[in-house]
């Protein structure tokens, strides 16, 4: 079987990562893949993909990594597949998307609940629900490389406290407010743990600040400023690398990553992987997958999705769906990952099966059978 893939594999973004990971766990089904890169944000990431000088006299099947309002069908494919990385539940889905889904032979997604919610809206067109797939030999890649040995958290007040870290932006739906809120309610001075945000991309000090400030304000005088936690921000001076985010993986203690999407963030599985113990939120595919055994289950509720700013104008709007954090559970959760050692270390060790599971063949023949069936 000869497959064509598209999607934003370059961009160094979650998209980017997510597109990479799918267009790995194809290649490991032992087909043909030939690859096209196409973009929803400027190229970041100059890397040569090998799929992409694999060619084929006819292809069979043309899977698309996109959103449902860019879908195409081409007939000259046997197979034609749209993965969506929808991160909501889209209840005003246009009947232009609804009619180039239809055209579609299948449509693959992540989360059951976005499953449930597109099956019965787009005719005859197959729904599947594929696993989270991760770039295994990206982690392979970079394991070794100059920042493995160079410690980006574990400095100075830093180097001896339990490390709570996350990584991502200062957009909230990536629960970053969610995250200072819960670890600001939960822990004092006398904690031997601090919170490091990550930034991927530089961002504005002030903004950073500002942040903070709003956060600790909506709280209220909960204690003087003496007395809160270690917080700290990193803002690098440009892209975050890949083999830094992976070594910051392995500093820390706990990645929180409480985001509103129904879908798992490559920065969840990279966590796992790393045995970092993730603090997640229900609801999403990666704590259907792996649940309690390997991940710290944050309680969540659906909430419209009212954001501040957002990529595209028709994306994250009123009406879709979003999962959010409960603060409370967040904080118990944080507080559980920094107490509990036996159940923290319980969990490690599961992530190290997760991680050998991911790495074998066998957690691909799913795959396989969706690309023949």
């Amino acid at each position: 079987m000869n497959i064509l893939y598209i999607g934003p594999y370059k961009q160094s973004d979650e998209w980017g990562r997510k597109s990479r990971a799918l267009l790995g766990a194809l290649k490991k089904t032992g087909h043909l893949v030939t690859s096209r890169p196409i973009y929803f944000a400027p190229p970041s990431w100059s890397y040569t993909e090998e799929a992409e000088y694999s060619t084929a006299e006819e292809y069979d099947v043309l899977v698309q990594f996109t959103l449902p309002s860019f879908a195409v069908y081409n007939g000259r494919f046997k197979k034609n597949i749209g993965f969506f990385n929808t991160d909501t539940i889209d209840h005003s889905l246009t009947s232009s998307s609804i009619s180039r889904m239809k055209l579609l032979d299948e449509i693959w997604v992540e989360n059951s609940r976005i499953h449930e919610h597109l099956s019965p809206r787009v005719g005859d067109t197959k729904v599947s629900l594929v696993k989270p797939y991760m770039d295994i030999d990206l982690e392979q890649e970079v394991s070794t490389g100059r920042f493995a040995a160079e410690p980006i958290m574990r400095r100075g007040e830093f180097e001896d406290k339990f490390l709570f870290y996350f990584i991502g932006s200062l957009e909230e739906r990536e629960g970053i407010e969610e995250t200072f809120c819960a670890y600001l309610s939960e822990f004092g001075q006398d904690d031997q743990c601090a919170l490091i945000c990550v930034l991927e991309r530089p961002t504005e000090a002030a903004r950073a600040k500002d942040l903070v400030d709003s956060v600790t304000s909506r709280m209220g005088a909960i204690r003087i400023r003496g007395e809160q936690p270690l917080l700290h921000i990193i803002n690098p001076d440009g892209p975050l690398p890949a083999e830094a985010r992976f070594a910051i993986h392995r500093e820390g203690d706990c990645f929180v990553r409480p985001d509103h999407s129904f879908n798992c963030s490559m920065l969840t599985l990279e966590a796992i992987t790393s045995s970092s113990t993730p603090i997640i939120n229900k609801r999403t595919s990666a704590y259907d997958m792996w649940g309690d055994e390997v991940l710290w289950g944050v309680d969540s509720y659906e909430e419209s999705s009212l954001l501040r700013s957002r990529n595209f104008d028709d994306m994250f709007t009123s009406k879709e769906v979003c999962v959010k954090p409960v603060v409370l559970s967040l904080a118990e959760n944080m507080r559980k990952a920094y107490t509990d050692k036996f159940l923290r270390d319980s969990k490690r060790d599961a992530s190290v099966k997760v991680k050998k599971d991911i790495e074998s063949d066998q957690y691909y023949e799913s795959l396989k059978e969706l690309l023949c069936s």
